[in-house]
């Protein structure tokens, strides 16, 4: 049977109409989806947690993620963990020994990890500068904030060790970190809001200097830190409740939470922790080199008081943290020194050596 020609046109027209609304409809929706992924509403905060626990920190890695969920993520403040584990130390929790990533959620269970796995990575070498800028990279694309703020948590040694992985048997230096914060786009005008080092002796004047460029408050101890680490609890709390807390504000809650709980939980009371304001140390750098080039320049008079200065002031060693035994110190009190070179040696502090 022919149709009619006008039956025909009519038809085509109708198709043709059908066609450019689908075309309108699609690409309305791509648009939205587009502007869904690209433009979501910003979190206040994201803290990122670079957990290397690839070694025998295993059982205490647990232990921080269950104290992590007591917090939870919100809309305001997320909390994201990169988490490595080791196959030898500690086989709850499902006994995994690759490298996940988690949306860290509220719960109580302080010994099942509740939390939801958004990637299983496999094994991960977390010594890599290239996986933690990995890892900065797919939060920032993935969870867009006002601030961020790094945690480092691992063994730590100072300037020779910030990150150690055992499966990969490699380690992440400081200069490791620097590029990795570079490459992932925390400098110039857009630093870090807060780098944190949940690991021991990581609070020298010359990491500090170090990270100048790429961050804006550094927390950190010149000590070792306690094996339990941070306690997350309490200013991840006051968080959630103030999520308009600047870098300021969120690292002396930190400080004044790991104060308190070493004393009153652990009852460790020997504990250090500081906050550095590292727009302030290029002045710091500058009294220090003044103080060199001073000490160096009457270095036949003043030999004797940097000695003594340098055995009676505080100092830290990789491996026991406060020690008798001056040979054994990696690590000396700057502020201690100094006090000690103004006053010679206090004959209350020799006679207690």
């Amino acid at each position: 049977m022919t149709k009619n020609p006008l039956e025909m046109k009519i038809n085509s027209i109708i198709k043709l109409i059908f066609f450019i609304a689908m075309l309108l409809l699609l690409s309305a929706d791509g648009t939205e989806a587009a502007k869904s992924v690209q433009d979501p509403k910003n979190a206040e905060w994201v803290i990122m947690i670079y957990m290397d626990a690839d070694n025998n920190l295993e059982d205490a890695s647990i232990f921080a993620i269950n104290q992590l969920e007591r917090v939870g993520s919100t809309e305001d403040v997320k909390i994201i963990a990169q988490w490595d584990r080791n196959p030898n130390y500690d086989s709850s929790n499902g006994n995994w020994a690759d490298t996940k990533r988690f949306m860290i959620l509220k719960d109580y269970d302080n010994n099942v990890i509740n939390s939801q796995e958004i990637e299983d990575l496999g094994e991960v070498d977390m010594g890599s500068m290239n996986s933690l800028m990995e890892f900065i990279n797919w939060t920032k694309e993935r969870y867009p904030a006002e601030k961020y703020a790094l945690i480092m948590w691992n063994h730590g040694g100072g300037w020779t060790l910030a990150a150690f992985d055992e499966t990969s048997n490699t380690s992440l230096a400081i200069h490791s970190l620097s590029n990795a914060l570079k490459e992932a786009g925390f400098h110039g005008e857009r630093k870090l809001d807060l780098l944190v080092f949940d690991e021991c002796l990581m609070g020298l004047m010359d990491i500090a200097y170090s990270m100048v460029p790429y961050a804006k408050v550094m927390v950190a101890s010149e000590d070792v830190v306690p094996g339990l680490g941070i306690d997350y609890v309490g200013p991840l709390s006051q968080l959630i409740e103030n999520p308009s807390m600047d870098e300021r504000q969120l690292s002396q809650a930190i400080l004044l939470s790991y104060g308190d709980y070493y004393r009153k939980v652990a009852q460790k009371p020997s504990v250090t922790m500081a906050a550095y304001d590292l727009e302030k140390m290029p002045t710091l750098i500058n009294a220090t080199i003044n103080l060199s080039t001073v000490l160096m320049r009457n270095m036949n008079e003043t030999w004797p008081k940097i000695g003594l200065s340098l055995s009676y002031s505080e100092a830290f060693t990789r491996s026991e943290g406060l020690s008798k035994f001056k040979q054994q110190f990696n690590y000396y009190d700057l502020f201690d020194f100094a006090y000690l070179l103004t006053l010679g040696i206090p004959i209350e502090r020799s006679k207690k050596a």
